[in-house]
């Protein structure tokens, strides 16, 4: 503990895979649990899982949740790189560095239309175990998202 607090009284601590960390409250009748991808609503700023639809800004992933004195909830996201998985192989090597979109609070997709953001392609990693290609989770693609770059959120 005396160490990092040298290392911030001295401002030679930093983050460096410029994670930002960010709360919101919970919309009503959502439930979000530790892991899932968070995104906010652009007008209301409450958070919820993602869904194909636009107005949704997306944030990170859970870390923690909160229960507020008024019977809400709030979130805890952290941004940077995470991993989602690409059930329908839809994701292909010539896309890294090309924005995809959530077409389920778990997957992505390529298509634009009506739908949130979910980050950047930074990588796509296959599994060749016989029980993950069963199960479809043979094919996990690394997104890349910033809630500081290309905000539609007013801060």
């Amino acid at each position: 503990m005396k160490l990092i607090s040298r290392f911030l009284k001295s401002n030679s601590f930093f983050n460096i895979s410029n994670e930002h960390v960010s709360m919101f409250t919970i919309e009503d009748g959502e439930t979000i649990e530790k892991g899932d991808f968070v995104v906010v609503d652009t007008k209301t700023l409450h958070a919820r899982k993602p869904l194909a639809k636009s107005g949704y800004f997306a944030v990170g992933v859970a870390k923690k949740i909160l229960d507020l004195a008024n019977g809400k909830q709030a979130v805890i996201c952290v941004d940077g790189c995470h991993m989602i998985y690409d059930p329908d192989k839809v994701v292909q090597e010539s896309d890294i560095n090309n924005t995809c979109y959530f077409a389920t609070p778990k997957s992505i997709t390529l298509n634009s239309v009506n739908t949130t953001k979910a980050g950047t392609i930074a990588a796509i990693e296959v599994s060749d175990d016989p029980i993950d290609i069963a199960d479809g989770t043979d094919r996990m693609v690394w997104i890349r998202n910033d809630i500081m770059k290309e905000s539609d959120l007013e801060w």
